[in-house]
Formats: C-alpha cells, structure tokens, sequence
C-alpha cells in the first residue's frame, strides 16, 4: 500500500495534533501490510510489534473487537426482531446502515473495557472493576433476551449461542490486499440490474459490454422542509414516554439542536433564493432598457 494510504494520512494528521499541542506520543502497530512506515512524523514514534504475536500483545485482539462485535450483533438482532415483529421480510444491510452501526457499537464500548484490555495486554496500569455484577446485568439480560426471541422464530438455532454468533466472522481474512479486477467484481455484484429499462440480452452481438444493463438506483434523499418535520414527529414520540429522566431530556436537547441547524440552513437557502430572483429581475430589466436604448439610438 502507498504511503498517502488512509492510514498513513491518519498518522500525518495525528502527529500534526501533536506538534500543534507541543506533546510527544507512542503509537504502537502491528505488522498488517497496510500499516506503513511514515518517516516524516516529528512528533509521533511508532513501534511495530514482533511478527505473530498481535493475538497477544495488541489491545483490541485481548476484547476490545470482541466487545465492538457484540455491540454491533445486538444491533442485528433488534433490526431482525423489529421486521418480524411487522410481518415484514428481513431485508439486507447497506454499507450506509452497517457504517452508522459499526459507529453506535464503537460509542457503546466502555473505557473500561478498553483500559482493561490494554493492561490484559501487558501495558501498565490497573484493572478497573465494572460497575456492574459480572455475573449479571441489565445488557446481558437484555441480549439474552433478544437471542431468545431469535431462537423461537429460528427453531434451528436452538444449539447456537449469541457469542457463536457475534463471533461468526473471527476466521475471515481481513488483511489480503485486493487487486482493481477484485473491486471491479465486487462493485458490479453490488449493484442490482434495472429490469424495467434492460433491453440487452445475453448473446447479444448489439451489446457493446457485459454491463449495459447495470444501473445503482439511489433513494430519493429527503428535503429541507421534510428534516424538521421528522424532528418535530421524534419530538412528539419522546414526549409520550412514561419517564422523564436525563435521558429523555438529552434526546429533547439533541432533538432541539438538530432542528435549529435544519431551519438555519432552510433560512440561509431562502435568502440566498430571493437574492438570485432579485439579480435576476434585474439583469432582464436592465437589459430591456439597454435594448430600448439601442433601438432609439438606430432610428
């Protein structure tokens, strides 16, 4: 991989902060292939970890992506449970969705869990008990619950448990480097042919390529005017909760921001709207009494 990879762009960022704030930092990595030497960093010093030894001295590998996966899982299964619940059929997870998911599991990973496996890894410092039971908590219950429901849906599932589940891809390669024909591949098995408007067949010698009849059909992204009325409809959805915590006060907060954003933003396009009318109107009139001139000037 090239040096201007995202990786190495992240490290000339992270090492500008750095410098910015006067402070000088480790940032320790292992031997994956993406994870190329930058040898303008000032600031920052890397240290690459011995070959083959990432399942035991890499802090994310001690439970740290165990735990992102499980977050991430349960978000699966509500979504199951949610299209059965309406009689719905389960439909499949974009790239958008599993990047806002994977970004909800990340906030929902505790700096203890982090700081823990950190020192399980042998870095210094303390173990930090849970604040919980370890032996039983509101989120286990919950995620037991969630899969128990899955099984009585899924029969076949009877003899899997939900870490079986979130674990499902431990053994998938994630660190092979694919080649422009294996992205090409994959981008064109993505995207889904366009019946309605497919008049080539296979065979066809009028067909200039194999992909004329690929299209990627995009959702229409919802409007200016339709952002706040979806914020006063959550507005209205929070207010019928039967408590009023802190909670349900943060979601009103949020819910308060998001809405004076969208009407800043619908106020300035308003503006600058009227503006372009305004210049507009002026320019055919200036250029009728500009043409009114010339037609006296000819006669």
């Amino acid at each position: 991989m090239a040096s201007d990879s995202g990786v190495g762009q992240w490290r000339q960022t992270v090492d500008r902060k750095m410098k910015a704030a006067n402070r000088y930092i480790l940032l320790f990595v292992d031997n994956c292939t993406a994870h190329v030497s930058v040898s303008s960093l000032t600031n920052t010093r890397l240290i690459l970890f011995p070959p083959n030894c990432t399942s035991k001295l890499q802090p994310a590998d001690q439970g740290i992506i165990q735990n992102l996966k499980v977050q991430y899982r349960q978000t699966m299964v509500r979504k199951m449970l949610q299209y059965l619940d309406e009689n719905k059929p389960i439909q499949t997870i974009d790239l958008k969705d599993a990047v806002f998911m994977m970004a909800k599991a990340w906030d929902n990973v505790s700096q203890t869990t982090i700081q823990n496996c950190w020192r399980k890894a042998g870095f210094p410092g303390e173990v930090l008990e849970p604040t919980h039971d370890p032996f039983e908590s509101d989120e286990e219950a919950e995620e037991r619950g969630l899969w128990e429901r899955v099984v009585q849906q899924y029969p076949l599932l009877v003899d899997v448990p939900f870490s079986h589940f979130a674990s499902v891809d431990n053994s998938t390669v994630a660190e092979n480097q694919p080649t422009e024909e294996d992205a090409t591949r994959e981008a064109l098995e993505a995207v889904q042919p366009v019946e309605t408007n497919c008049t080539c067949r296979k065979g066809d010698d009028d067909s200039d390529s194999d992909n004329d009849c690929i299209s990627i059909t995009e959702p229409t992204p919802p409007t200016l005017i339709e952002a706040p009325e979806a914020v006063s409809v959550l507005r209205d959805y929070v207010m019928t909760f039967d408590e009023s915590g802190a909670r349900e006060k943060e979601f009103l907060r949020s819910l308060s921001e998001m809405e004076d954003v969208f009407l800043r933003v619908q106020a300035k396009e308003q503006r600058q709207s009227k503006l372009e009318e305004y210049f507009q109107c002026n320019a055919k009139s200036t250029y009728k009494h500009m043409n009114h001139a010339l037609s006296q000037l000819l006669l």
